[in-house]
């Protein structure tokens, strides 16, 4: 796989993507794994993700020399429906292939490739990869071992998966599995956004892997370092809950700060690598 004469650039020196991706002295993923939590908005959820991912590449490089492949796991319009965010952490890299599996979406002009099937069928490279990421994608896979099983075979030896998603031990994980086990999920859809919106807005989710013990003994099978966490949440009532539950909400919120555990906040960031 041959990479194309590119000029790797950081977010930041574009002037028409700075922004996206906050200067790394403020989104260092190895700091913010100590922190319980910080103030943030829902913008910075994304911004957040993309200094993640460009600091993990920034890393790798300067280990071999500045050739770093990426490969955007369920890349859709863009990470976080931001297209501009996409093309911003392409730059971090010399290529990045994209994996989609819906075929009629129209994606940002960043990819050398992309393969448009389920990632576990998606005909990639072995060891190619440096830098694998995906933004809420892990709470929808059916086969958690098949996903890192093929994840591994890509990766190159010493590369790393970035992932955001949904944290598994939130209260609100917990009642959406819960209702999603007993088939009410698409009823309480239905009551919070109204049977047009529930279309377009819903996909299928299985909580089969966004929370530690899940995560972990998997990517020990498969083969990977232990995984390694940041926990956010904004400190503000969630759009979700309408209604009766905005009660239910406040309650939670006063839980959490009294307890300061991150293990209950709402977002989880993991990072998991490859062994050299």
């Amino acid at each position: 796989m041959a990479a194309p004469a590119m000029q790797r650039r950081t977010i930041d020196a574009d002037p028409v993507l700075a922004g996206w991706g906050k200067p790394p002295a403020e989104w260092q993923f190895d700091q913010l794994k100590q922190t319980y939590n910080f103030p943030h908005d829902q913008s910075d959820r994304v911004s957040m993700f993309c200094s993640f991912i460009r600091n993990e590449a920034e890393r790798i490089a300067e280990r071999n020399g500045g050739d770093v492949r990426g490969l955007d796991i369920g890349c859709g319009v863009g990470i976080g429906m931001r297209p501009a965010a996409t093309m911003a952490v392409a730059r971090c890299f010399s290529e990045v292939w994209g994996v989609e599996p819906d075929a009629a979406l129209q994606l940002p002009p960043a990819f050398a490739r992309v393969v448009n099937k389920e990632f576990e069928e998606a005909e990639l490279p072995d060891n190619a990869f440096h830098v694998a990421y995906s933004y809420m994608v892990m709470e929808h896979v059916v086969d958690p071992m098949r996903f890192m099983t093929r994840l591994y075979r890509a990766l190159a030896p010493g590369g790393s998966y970035l992932f955001l998603t949904v944290n598994g031990t939130h209260y609100f994980s917990r009642i959406a599995n819960a209702l999603r086990v007993s088939k009410l999920d698409e009823s309480a859809l239905h009551m919070l956004f109204g049977r047009k919106n529930v279309h377009g807005y819903h996909y299928p989710t299985k909580y089969r892997f966004n929370r530690p013990s899940q995560i972990e003994p998997v990517c020990e099978a498969a083969g990977f370092e232990k995984p390694e966490y940041v926990y956010v949440e904004r400190t503000r009532r969630l759009t979700y809950m309408k209604g009766p539950l905005k009660l239910l909400d406040d309650y939670f919120q006063r839980s959490r700060f009294k307890r300061h555990d991150p293990t209950r906040l709402l977002d989880v960031y993991c990072r998991v690598r490859k062994p050299l």
